[in-house]
This record gives C-alpha cells, sequence and structure tokens, in this order.
C-alpha cells in the first residue's frame, strides 16, 4: 500500500534561487576603471585608422601599397625618436 499513487506525495517544482551579484572590492572597481580606460584608448586608435578606409578605397591598388609603405616609414621613424629620447632619458638617470 506505500506505492499505491493514493498516498504518493505530488511532486513540486525544484526552483533555483537567483544568483546574488558579487560585490565589488575596491580593487575590482579600480581594475574595471583601467579596462574602460584602455579599451578607450584602443577604439580611438582604430576609429581613427576605420576613418581612412572610405578614402583608401578611392585608390588604386599600386597606391594603396604606397601609402601602406609610408605609413609604416612614418610609425617607424616616431617609435625610433621615442627610443632615443628614453635611451637618453634612462641615461640622464
Amino acid at each position: 500500500m506505500a506505492n499505491s499513487p493514493a498516498t504518493q506525495l505530488p511532486t513540486v517544482p525544484y526552483k533555483r534561487a537567483p544568483k546574488r551579484k558579487a560585490t565589488s572590492t575596491t580593487a575590482s572597481v579600480v581594475d574595471e576603471e583601467i579596462l574602460k580606460t584602455l579599451q578607450k584608448s584602443q577604439n580611438d586608435d582604430a576609429m581613427r585608422a576605420k576613418s581612412l578606409i572610405p578614402s583608401l578605397q578611392k585608390l588604386r591598388h599600386l597606391e594603396t601599397l604606397e601609402f601602406r609603405v609610408e605609413v609604416q616609414s612614418l610609425l617607424i621613424s616616431y617609435l625610433r625618436r621615442q627610443d632615443e629620447e628614453q635611451a637618453r632619458g634612462s641615461a640622464n638617470s
């Protein structure tokens, strides 16, 4: 009689408690702000580069290649200048 349908208890659907949000510590808040700042900087650089696309699409293939070479040369000169300035700064320290 213990197994008869009249003695079985009805099943109640299991409902999970909602997940609690993690409390943020001061360190994680600072980390989040740093991450936001870095992402904004990267987004600004990406947007600046993307703004050139319409003009680049008007160039012929060879002109596009020449443009790339000139931009890379310009970047190299800026990076070399930065390296030289850092070397002078660390030599003076």
